[in-house]
């Protein structure tokens, strides 16, 4: 695995191991970015990624019986209604940066074919918490909450959303923070 050879031989060995078993539980291939938490001698948690979809970044957890745990399906959700928003506002002109986080615990699920709706309720989930930046701040507050109106309906919960606007040589540098920081709080 290419994102593994990265990674020191110990961190390594540990990554292959948890990519190995992402592989056989899902039927695709992941990559590891890199171990964060090490201070918890118990685990590690690893930061990983479908190989075909590297934005789609999880955490996996590998405990010393080897056991791994994550948190795909829940990101395969939150990356979706990520893409619903941007072609939401794309649709109208605005360019935008969006992170979302689900914000009731959710346990863990394997099954990749929910839907978006299915999964929520299959979890009792009632909000979905996004921040979202702007490049362009000439849309009015009108535009901007029909264009959340219509991005809403499509689920069975709600959308919380905090948006931010930025000026052009702000906004590259925030989005990719954003994107980048809050993927691995």
């Amino acid at each position: 695995m290419g994102a593994c050879s990265m990674l020191g031989t110990f961190n390594k060995t540990t990554a292959n191991t948890v990519c190995e078993r992402l592989n056989a539980k899902y039927n695709e291939e992941f990559e590891a970015e890199y171990i964060g938490n090490r201070i918890d001698t118990n685990s590690a948690t690893l930061y990983v990624h479908p190989k075909d979809t590297p934005k789609l970044m999880f955490t996996a957890v590998i405990d010393n019986d080897g056991n791994v745990t994550d948190d795909y399906v829940s990101n395969i959700i939150i990356y979706q209604i990520e893409n619903d928003i941007v072609d939401e506002f794309s649709k109208i002109g605005i360019d935008c940066a969006v992170n979302g986080s689900i914000i009731s615990d959710v346990s863990e699920e394997t099954d990749k074919s929910l839907s978006v709706n299915e999964f929520a309720d299959k979890h009792n989930i009632k909000d979905i918490y996004f921040k979202i930046v702007f490049y362009d701040k000439s849309i009015s507050k009108e535009k901007m909450l029909l264009t959340f109106k219509n991005i809403s309906q499509k689920y069975s919960f709600g959308l919380l959303i905090n948006g931010y606007f930025l000026s052009t040589d702000k906004y590259l540098e925030c989005a990719k923070k954003l994107m980048v920081i809050t993927r691995f709080l």
